[in-house]
């Protein structure tokens, strides 16, 4: 599923940690792999999910 992210720019993006919602990160719009790279740098086996209401045209 990541492959239909790969060119999406979103704002807002959930952290994910087996299952259970750990942080929302907000800001410039950035794709799911940018994204997975922040997420990771905290925690690493977590992963993103984008916030369709914040996805960049």
């Amino acid at each position: 599923m990541s492959e239909i992210w790969s060119s999406v720019m979103y704002r807002c993006w959930l952290v994910t940690r087996h299952g259970k919602r750990l942080a929302y990160m907000v800001g410039e719009a950035i794709d799911r792999a940018e994204a997975l790279k922040f997420a990771r740098f905290h925690w690493r086996d977590a992963e993103v999910e984008p916030n369709e209401l914040s996805r960049v045209a």
